[in-house]
């Protein structure tokens, strides 16, 4: 019967590793070990036919793993194949190779290759096997070196043919010896065409820049060298190699991965970049006019108004004066009443212009003490005395453009100001560090907000009481999330109907001017 031991530290992969073999060869046995340290142990007891091992494993590895397996000679004859991590690992596949790895097997585990692994080197074993048998002598520590030199062959041959990578084996004359079928196919060439020439014959371009003279450098080092981005043609396409040389005793092995595809994506990607550019380019262009037409819109919205709002608000106020003693009460509340609507226009006017010219603005970024700045509002807003303003820390510094934080502030601050519904007001002003930002918070004990309107508050000309109980644009909260918006921050509330309500907002450290905001700045 044969014996598998499969060594991985997840036990999920070894029930799978597990299913997999029992599928395809129903007769073989697989025992499993969750650390290097077990498998050893089970490799030298049990003496597996083969022997899978993962690569990646906390502790001792499956490059320690490998190399004491290999180093012990009762457990030296085994055949192991790691597990790498994906298929174009050519770092950990030379590594293993150079520890005594005889195959390779990349995750996600394919049925196919692995089944095809474990025969191949169940097939290799037993030929190592018979040749045991056939000295005679099991207690025979080095083999002829003429068979030790055909099994190192049929180990490397099938490893070689194994690989998705091509694989090139020169000797030192720099003279091919073997190819491996998927560098053929890659080279568009069979072996009688190239097996026995130089290996300028092979990418031509090779032969440039000092290539035969950093083989010569590595036969002497012994270091590895990897070149990336080799591109040449074969029949009239067009192929990018990027490879691994390394020294084979007096020979060069070669491997060439493939880098076709990638090549080709990055060539598409940067042709969509530059596309993207452009029309980036040409949509700032026209978010740029936009602007400057919605600017121009907005001042002649406000002249054309303002000028018969005030002409209307100024003959009602005459109207009020001169005939006081002409008009009944009714008449002289319908009066007020048209004043009052004029007056209300005319603040809805300029918060339409206030929230306009948010994003728009000139940046002029500078240190600000925010901590001078809330006291300066706060005495220019003239509180009722029943309400109490208290900054609880000490604010920082900050550099942003002082006429936007100041707008901002003065908003939260004189909301809670207006619905203040207590005779003791109480408004708390506070701010947190974080390590990316700066949290603040604007306090008070009023009426509270319900749940349901948190989102609807921070849209434009929403108000959650009537106009005419409340004098209210319904803009200014809208506003203040525009200008956190602008610095890439976030604003959001919490409320409690009866017990009062808070607004937190962050600012970044970096206050970092979004892409609308600079490109509005510029209109």
């Amino acid at each position: 019967m044969v014996t598998i031991l499969a060594i991985d530290d997840k036990q999920d992969n070894l029930i799978t590793i597990s299913a997999l073999i029992k599928n395809a060869m129903p007769t073989c046995r697989v025992i499993t070990a969750l650390t290097g340290v077990d498998g050893m142990a089970k490799a030298v007891s049990e003496q597996p036919d083969t022997i899978l091992l993962d690569i990646s494993m906390p502790g001792m590895d499956g490059f320690e793993v490998c190399k004491r397996l290999k180093s012990d000679p009762t457990t030296d004859p085994i055949p192991i194949i790691m597990v790498t991590a994906m298929k174009t690992d050519a770092k950990s596949r030379i590594r293993g190779m150079e520890l005594g790895a005889d195959a390779f097997v990349s995750k996600p585990i394919d049925q196919g290759e692995l089944i095809a692994q474990i025969k191949v080197m169940l097939r290799i074993k037993a030929a190592e096997d018979q040749l045991r048998m056939e000295k005679g002598n099991l207690e025979i520590q080095v083999l002829d070196k003429t068979e030790e030199l055909r099994i190192t062959e049929r180990k490397l041959q099938a490893f070689m043919e194994s690989a998705t990578d091509g694989f090139v084996i020169l000797n030192s004359e720099n003279v091919i010896l073997k190819m491996n079928h998927s560098a053929m196919k890659l080279f568009a060439i069979n072996a009688g065409e190239i097996i026995g020439q130089s290996v300028g014959q092979l990418i031509p371009n090779w032969s440039d820049s000092g290539f035969i003279d950093k083989l010569e450098t590595i036969r002497k080092t012994g270091y590895p060298l990897y070149i990336d981005d080799i591109a040449f043609h074969i029949e009239g396409d067009e192929l990018f190699v990027c490879v691994k040389i390394f020294r084979v005793e007096d020979g060069i092995g070669i491997i060439i991965t493939d880098i076709t595809k990638h090549k080709r994506a990055e060539q598409k990607i940067c042709v969509l970049n530059e596309e993207l550019e452009n029309r980036v380019v040409e949509r700032t262009r026209q978010l740029e006019l936009a602007n400057r037409e919605l600017k121009d819109f907005a001042y002649i919205v406000s002249h054309d108004l303002k000028a018969p709002l005030r002409a209307v608000n100024q003959l009602a106020t005459w109207i009020v004066r001169d005939y006081a003693n002409v008009l009944d009460t009714t008449g002289k509340e319908q009066l007020n009443l048209l004043i009052n609507r004029v007056q209300r226009m005319g603040s809805l006017i300029n918060g339409i212009l206030q929230y306009s010219r948010a994003g728009r603005v000139n940046e002029n970024p500078r240190e600000v003490n925010l901590h001078k700045l809330l006291s300066n509002i706060i005495q220019a807003l003239s509180a009722p005395a029943s309400i109490q303003i208290k900054i609880e820390n000490n604010l920082p510094a900050v550099f942003i453009d002082q006429t936007r934080i100041e707008q901002l502030f003065q908003n939260l601050i004189s909301n809670s100001i207006k619905f203040m519904d207590k005779p003791d007001g109480l408004i708390h002003i506070a701010c947190d560090e974080n390590s990316e930002y700066w949290q603040f918070s604007v306090a008070d004990n009023g009426p509270g907000i319900a749940e349901k309107h948190f989102e609807r508050i921070f849209q434009l000309f929403s108000t959650l009481q009537s106009r005419d109980d409340m004098e209210s644009t319904g803009i200014g909260l809208t506003v203040v999330k525009k200008i956190v918006d602008i610095y890439g921050g976030k604003i959001w509330v919490e409320s409690e109907l009866g017990k009062g309500t808070t607004f937190y907002f962050t600012l970044p450290k970096t206050l970092a001017i979004s892409e609308v905001a600079a490109s509005d700045s510029n209109a």
